[in-house]
């Protein structure tokens, strides 16, 4: 029943986020223009690279933590090594060291270097405050803070474009919302720095763990942030705008449906895996079964939404809008059937996953030679990074089963 409950639970939640990112997005077509949209691209792009290393990833090991006591240590440490890193970050903008990032970009933009450290520092405790609450079985708090969060950041970007507040009212919304929903609930991890013992050596023991979610995280990184990369330096900041604004209609909901569904899964998974494998397999297919009903409906509704998409934008503005919400749909499929359990194989083989990182980065690669060398437009290059996206997915979903029936004759 717990199971179930906490499932409502996120649904609601992430389908309010769907719902209300939709109904918003033809405001923030109108308040802002596609080259704002261009600039948060591209900030959210740093932000998600140094977030990607920043705590070590140490935050991924607390809910399969041994004992409470080292889950409690790989909280305290999550957050330490995060403050000294994010500080060196914030050193290193300081004299200047993004000048050499930006160059790679044939356009200039008010990057506000001086939120990067800091948004990367509190998106990397809000990860830590989620795996807290996923280690205590807590997902209504997870819920809460989605809610909080989305409520808080929708509010913000109408009010600072709307009053022109800030040069990008969307930037400073994220940065704001961030850190406020962090003070808001950031009490629920001061229990977890009463902690007088600072034997760092005992969370070695997770050391192969951390090893490989780092490097997942980062080649996650570059899963998700890929085709932007790529579009920022192909093509226009507008044309990088435009689809920016589709793919937040369309993947960030979807995005978060997914994180919901694998803060759930994982909670109930990781009890099946260490008293029955079978039973974990079995829990797994019939969790990917009705992913791909979920995923199905989206994607027709989707498609449907796309042919009626100029109904609310303005067609002249927001060019090819249509096509990529159409072109986007493989992706979208491929991350809500697949993305919430593709790392069960953590519990399994967890260095096979780079396997399939390796196919995913191996691709794009491909999608990216076959955009310089037959100089394809927008449309096809995110069409391509789509297909990608999916593939690799697929590929994922075979690789977690292969890995699952590994573990399970090692431990016959």
């Amino acid at each position: 029943m717990m199971l179930y409950k906490n499932i409502k639970s996120m649904i609601s939640a992430n389908l309010f986020a769907q719902f209300i990112s939709f109904v918003v997005a033809p405001l923030y077509a109108y308040i802002y223009t596609t080259e704002q949209f261009g600039e948060f691209a591209l900030f959210l792009i740093y932000v998600n690279f140094f977030a990607s290393f920043l705590s070590l990833r140490l935050e991924w090991s607390v809910p399969n933590a041994e004992s409470y006591s080292d889950a409690r240590l790989l909280i305290k440490y999550s957050f330490i090594i995060s403050l000294i890193v994010s500080i060196a970050i914030s050193v290193l903008i300081f004299f200047s060291f993004l000048d050499y990032l930006k160059y790679l970009f044939s356009f200039k933009v008010p990057i506000y270097d001086f939120l990067i450290g800091v948004s990367a520092f509190v998106v990397t405790l809000k990860a830590v405050l989620i795996s807290a609450y996923v280690r205590k079985n807590k997902l209504i708090k997870v819920s809460n803070t989605i809610f909080v969060s989305v409520s808080l950041n929708v509010f913000l970007i109408l009010i600072f474009g709307y009053f022109k507040i800030f040069e990008n009212g969307l930037i400073m919304a994220f940065a704001i919302t961030n850190t406020l929903v962090l003070f808001v609930f950031g009490k629920d991890l001061i229990i977890y720095f009463s902690i007088k013992k600072r034997n760092f050596k005992k969370i070695l023991k997770y050391k192969n763990q951390i090893q490989s979610s780092v490097t997942t995280s980062i080649l996650n990184f570059i899963f998700q942030n890929s085709i932007p990369v790529i579009l920022a330096l192909k093509f226009s900041i507008t044309e990088m705008g435009i689809y920016y604004l589709a793919n937040r209609i369309v993947h960030t909901p979807s995005s978060l449906i997914s994180e919901s569904f694998a803060n759930a899964f994982w909670g109930e998974i990781s009890k099946l895996t260490k008293t029955n494998i079978y039973l974990a397999r079995v829990f797994y297919l019939k969790w990917t079964l009705r992913l791909l009903g979920l995923g199905s409906l989206i994607c027709i509704i989707i498609y449907l939404v796309s042919s009626q998409i100029y109904t609310f934008f303005d067609e002249e503005k927001w060019v090819n809008l249509d096509k990529i919400f159409i072109v986007l749909i493989p992706g979208v499929f491929g991350t809500i059937v697949f993305s919430s359990t593709n790392h069960f194989i953590v519990y399994n083989k967890q260095h096979y996953q780079l396997v399939a990182d390796i196919l995913y980065i191996f691709l794009i690669l491909i999608m990216l030679w076959l955009s310089y060398k037959y100089n394809l437009d927008m449309i096809t290059t995110v069409f391509l990074m789509s297909i990608s996206i999916l593939i690799t997915y697929t590929f994922s979903f075979f690789l977690n089963l292969y890995a699952n029936y590994k573990y399970k004759k090692e431990k016959i």
